[in-house]
């Protein structure tokens, strides 16, 4: 599955796997994610992210050549730990708010020495229809088409607010993957219309010999305001994994052969 891309890597599809916790008080709710590749009709990855507690538990499944693989991500701000989980290797590693932010600070710092300041600080034309509820943000390279609902608590947005930051910040470390600067500008948008995205579709266009291509990346948000025995069943699993699994360095969770800064 894992076939190299426009942009050269899946980190996009996973983007929506990782929300960030909130405080003791916060609402429980869940959002179940699909990810849909061009005109596909089966989802290329799966998740569901549960928020309970004051912490928040995403679950995510997808094929890798043939074999189904899951992760789990633990994001527990509360105690400073971002804590990754592969039940395949049964090991995981942790990251601490500080050290994604740092790195997140030196990938801008090298795209603008390299030349690359449109993707450290991207640029976008945006349109916007309140009656409806979508957004579009797109320049040369790339378009965004948001739909999005209101929340239904202040609590729970304020949750999701810190979600996609993180998110896109965490996935900015997974090797080849993209900076997260466009998601961030995206995310910043949906913050000031007090949104939750029912629908994000994402196209790349790039050129392919003389002809003008596009690569077309749809994504699906349900959000489901209880949690079911199921849910806690796997809020369950994790917390055991994060009991018993050995635990590495983030550039071995990676499969590094080193460790590597932007």
């Amino acid at each position: 599955m894992r076939r190299r891309r426009p942009d050269g890597s899946i980190g996009w599809w996973i983007l929506v796997a990782c929300l960030a916790a909130g405080s003791a008080g916060a609402d429980e709710f869940r959002i179940a994610t699909e990810v849909y590749v061009g005109e596909a009709n089966e989802p290329a990855v799966e998740t569901i992210t549960l928020f309970a507690g004051g912490l928040v538990y995403d679950f995510l499944q997808y094929d890798h050549e043939g074999v189904h693989r899951e992760e789990f991500t633990i994001f527990d701000l509360q105690h400073n730990r971002i804590v990754l989980l592969d039940p395949q290797r049964r090991v995981q590693t942790t990251l601490t708010p500080d050290f994604v932010m740092d790195f997140v600070a030196q990938m801008k710092a090298r795209l603008h020495e390299s030349g690359r300041a449109e993707f450290a600080d991207p640029k976008f034309e945006l349109h916007y229809d309140g009656e409806t509820r979508q957004l579009v943000l797109k320049n040369d390279r790339i378009k965004y088409e948001v739909k999005g609902m209101r929340p239904k608590t202040q609590e729970s947005f304020r949750q999701y607010v810190e979600f996609a930051d993180w998110c896109a910040r965490v996935n900015a470390l997974r090797p080849g993957n993209s900076p997260p600067f466009a998601r961030l500008r995206i995310n910043a948008e949906l913050a000031d219309r007090n949104w939750l995205p029912t629908e994000v579709v994402r196209t790349i266009y790039y050129r392919r010999g003389l002809r003008r291509r596009e690569y077309v990346v749809r994504t699906r948000h349900r959000a489901s305001w209880v949690l079911s025995q199921s849910d806690r069943r796997r809020i369950d699993r994790a917390g055991t994994a994060m009991a018993s699994y050995d635990r590495v360095p983030y550039v071995d969770y990676f499969r590094l052969r080193q460790a590597s800064k932007p």
